[in-house]
């Protein structure tokens, strides 16, 4: 195998282990869901509008993927507990990661750097 080849490889193994990260904390997580915890760890106080315009979705959608990193999901069952949202004024509220959010971050970001022999 060239090093290209390997380069791409050991990529491709990167990414693999980062989806299987959050394949194990919920099985059908929608794609955009998980754009969107890594949005809210990018932006810390990012806006659901802000969120909607990075993510280029439906509002139903960042809002739909909002509570279900949150803690409770739009079905009233327990969420993933991963952000946490702060009122700014009336109508405004922004999002952070929380502890387990921040942690599940790191836990990704080691997902990330795969060792190239495996």
């Amino acid at each position: 195998m060239d090093e290209k080849q390997a380069a791409r490889n050991t990529d491709l193994r990167a990414a693999l282990k980062l989806m299987e990260t959050f394949r194990h904390l919920r099985s059908d997580m929608p794609m955009q869901t998980a754009s969107a915890f890594l949005l809210i760890g990018l932006n810390p106080g990012i806006s659901q509008g802000e969120l909607l315009r990075k993510l280029g979705t439906s509002q139903a959608s960042v809002s739909r993927s909002v509570l279900a990193l949150g803690e409770v999901d739009r079905h009233g069952k327990p969420g993933l507990d991963l952000i946490r949202q702060v009122a700014q004024d009336g109508r405004l509220s922004v999002l952070y990661l929380n502890f387990s959010g921040e942690a599940l971050l790191m836990k990704l970001l080691g997902a990330g750097r795969t060792d190239p022999a495996r």
